[in-house]
């Protein structure tokens, strides 16, 4: 990840999958595919510095009410921003013992997993933009980069033979960020800011009081909000209900030639940063 320092982000979230080893030992390489938080409104130098790190497809797991009032990437390079709308995670228990956690996540990531075989196809939609190997460096993320993005990651790490210990520990990465984010959201609850999507200030100033006011307590409170389990559990109940988590991603819409297409190019590819970077 050394070609992401000499671009500086706003985003706390934000990580190279570089470096993970995949199939037959081989390590991905960096500045192909990146997973985040999305950028705030008024962060949105951040897309342009993502450009600079190669950044050419933007994947985003947000619902439109999400984006409604964000200024996603310009889409007017075809194919460049691809919408594979995921609800946001279902928190209304907020009453779940922290060595309940990994459960309580499993559970839901694998019901948003199973949404994510009806409608558009979502999962498969971007599991397909991140796994092209016409594409260069792609991005996926939703609100904050840990629960839709960690699904669809899962997957694809999967996919591309990455085991789950290394799978679960990219995953515990985002406890750090998790924590940040809270941090910003009583801050910015603390000083009127508004890093939230709805255009009118009351009532951002309203729903940032609303969600700092459930950090005391349950979730908010956990000392890890990322536990390495639930991916892992996650993602062997996914392959017991699916008999493969390949058969889950082609249910899902990937085509199956894709994965050993991909693993060739991706496989292939080193020092992927471009030059302007340095």
């Amino acid at each position: 990840m050394s070609g992401t320092r000499t671009v500086p982000l706003t985003l706390c979230n934000f990580r190279d999958l570089g470096g993970i080893v995949c199939a037959d030992g081989q390590s991905l390489p960096s500045g192909l595919l990146f997973r985040s938080e999305a950028p705030a409104p008024q962060a949105q130098g951040d897309i342009e510095r993502l450009r600079r790190l190669g950044v050419r497809t933007f994947v985003d797991l947000r619902s439109p009410e999400e984006t409604s009032s964000s200024a996603p990437p310009d889409r007017a390079e075809p194919g460049s921003y691809v919408s594979a709308a995921l609800r946001r995670v279902d928190w209304e228990d907020r009453d779940v013992p922290p060595d309940g956690m990994a459960g309580f996540l499993a559970e839901r990531y694998l019901q948003l997993a199973e949404e994510g075989l009806g409608g558009d196809r979502p999962v498969g939609r971007a599991l397909t933009a991140l796994l092209d190997p016409s594409r260069t460096g792609r991005i996926v993320w939703c609100a904050g980069g840990k629960d839709r993005t960690g699904i669809v990651v899962a997957v694809l790490l999967h996919l591309l033979g990455a085991s789950h210990e290394a799978i679960a520990a990219d995953y515990a990465c985002s406890a750090e960020a998790s924590a940040e984010l809270r941090r910003r959201a009583r801050r910015d609850a603390a000083t009127g800011a508004a890093p939230t999507r709805n255009r009118d200030p009351a009532e951002r100033r309203r729903m940032l009081r609303a969600s700092a006011a459930a950090f005391p307590g349950g979730v908010g409170a956990l000392a890890n909000p990322a536990p390495p389990e639930a991916i892992t559990l996650f993602l062997t109940q996914l392959d017991r209900r699916h008999d493969g988590i390949q058969r889950y991603a082609e249910r899902a819409g990937l085509d199956a030639e894709a994965i050993p297409k991909v693993r060739q190019t991706l496989f292939s590819v080193s020092g992927a940063y471009p030059s302007s970077t340095a």
